[in-house]
């Protein structure tokens, strides 16, 4: 005769049913239920429910989750829409064993401490002209974060509230998320493991800029934004034309490095052999190979992940008038890497001070989007009388300056 084994919830469910009591048996247990352990302990300060960033409100918390956070929601979700079922998370919530109070952490406000305090048993207080139930107890603020959490989730992941498992017993201000072992790789495991200090959006972040030749690149620990994940771009911003190297280290968490270069405001253009593909340190028969390559499929299903090769070189030779940026793609959360440029003999191009290089010419400029950025007339490649077009983050056109004598007249053209 076959026996079906049961998984530890069916089980727990037929115990139930025998002994016609029901009991709490909500702990996440690593080894017994084969889960992935992710841990977001720094997500939360002193008497905060929100895993959010410094400066979230109210109303826009859900638009400011933490950097760990929103790297951990985006690849479950590539995960899911690849068909990966997920069956049961199960969160495990906590809060100090200080005494509770509503002081208010640097960075943050009154009205999400209150909030973090929620429970339908409390005290009438006002926030913000409306009447919420408020309890100042630790064992509300760690159920409160466990709540929330599965809220986030569900509306990140398109998930029900049986896709989870609540407890909330523990005493540090922690969430501990489990999901099935073989959905996602617990990067934390891996020693060049970087917790991401900021979502990286190259529309408004800064550049990396290098100022000289010779020179150490250091890893910000970004974390990429879909769709792309650019997690930093490198500007090559010293003086000189000739040979460059730039060599790189990915570690053992994927990255892509791309070199790219721009002339006159035109479109980026690929240099030969200026791209690496996503690579890492971990040779192909690692155990931890697959689930790297499984995951990275998920996001990129065209890609492939190159093993035993986490470092390497890009050599190019720098052109007058070309703009050099490389680009770290990194899919996967705060990755570490480093990198180094080495320059050869450099040449400066003498500026065309002759009659026909400084002459006026009337040019239209564009982005790299292909969109106008400037019009008028220009004199050295520098706009000098016309019009500067400026855009949003989502690339729409927001205002127009009026430019004269190479300089903005803080006037604006009608849109």
């Amino acid at each position: 005769m076959k026996i079906k084994n049961n998984t530890l919830t069916e089980e727990i469910d037929r115990i139930k049913s025998l002994i016609g009591f029901d009991f709490n048996y909500n702990t996440i247990t690593e080894a017994e239920e084969k889960l992935e352990i992710f841990e977001f302990g720094e997500s939360y300060p002193d008497n905060i429910a929100y895993p959010v960033t410094q400066g979230a409100t109210t109303k826009n918390w859900i638009d400011n989750l933490t950097p760990d956070l929103n790297s951990f929601i985006n690849r479950l979700k590539s995960k899911i829409k690849t068909g990966t079922k997920i069956d049961k998370i199960k969160i495990k919530s906590g809060a100090s064993t200080d005494n509770a109070n509503t002081e208010v952490p640097t960075g943050y406000n009154l009205p999400l401490v209150q909030y973090s305090y929620y429970d339908p048993n409390g005290v009438d207080t006002d926030v913000n002209g409306k009447k919420i139930k408020v309890k100042i107890d630790n064992a509300v603020l760690a159920k409160r974060r466990g709540i929330i959490m599965r809220n986030i989730l569900k509306k990140k992941l398109g998930l029900t509230d049986d896709n989870f498992e609540l407890n909330a017993s523990g005493n540090k201000k922690t969430v501990i998320v489990g999901v099935p072992a073989t959905t996602l790789i617990n990067f934390s495991k891996l020693k060049d493991y970087v917790k991401p200090k900021q979502i990286y959006d190259p529309k408004t972040e800064p550049n990396i800029k290098v100022t000289k030749c010779n020179s150490n690149i250091n890893a910000t620990g970004s974390a990429g934004k879909s769709p792309l994940y650019i997690a930093d771009k490198i500007k090559l911003d010293f003086q000189g034309d000739g040979p460059v190297t730039f060599n790189y280290n990915s570690y053992a968490i994927p990255d892509r490095f791309v070199v790219r270069g721009t002339k006159d405001g035109k479109t980026y253009s690929m240099i030969k052999g200026g791209d690496t593909g996503f690579i890492t340190s971990l040779s192909n028969n690692d155990p931890m190979f697959k689930g790297l390559e499984s995951e990275l499929k998920s996001l990129f299903p065209k890609a492939t992940l190159t093993g035993g090769k986490g470092s390497g070189k890009i050599s190019f030779n720098k052109e007058p008038g070309v703009q050099y940026t490389i680009f770290v793609y990194a899919p996967f959360g705060g990755t570490y890497w480093g990198a180094s440029l080495k320059c050869g003999e450099m040449k400066t191009t003498p500026q065309d001070n002759t009659e026909e290089g400084s002459k006026v010419k009337d040019d239209i400029k564009y982005n790299d989007k292909g969109d106008i950025s400037q019009d008028g007339k220009f004199q050295n490649g520098k706009l000098l009388d016309g019009r500067n077009f400026v855009y949003d983050d989502m690339g729409l056109l927001s205002r127009i300056e009026i430019w004269k004598d190479g300089k903005n007249t803080g006037e604006q053209a009608t849109l």
